[in-house]
């Protein structure tokens, strides 16, 4: 995650870069509930220490 700035909340932007993953996927794993959303207004948000969790599982998942 070098060259990601720490954010509290980020966007679906945010995590279409950090993922380097389009938007539209993003979206699919918000809408499977892959990504815990908070929807701000008329945009979703997600935490950070939420993401942080996720890609704990998921480097678990990879080296075991």
């Amino acid at each position: 995650m070098r060259g990601f700035k720490k954010k509290e909340l980020l966007t679906s932007t945010d995590l279409a870069k950090l993922f380097q993953k389009s938007s539209r996927t993003i979206r699919r794993w918000r809408d499977r509930g892959i990504l815990t959303k908070n929807k701000i207004g008329g945009g979703y948000f997600y935490r950070w220490d939420d993401i942080q969790s996720i890609l704990r599982e998921l480097k678990d998942k990879r080296y075991k």
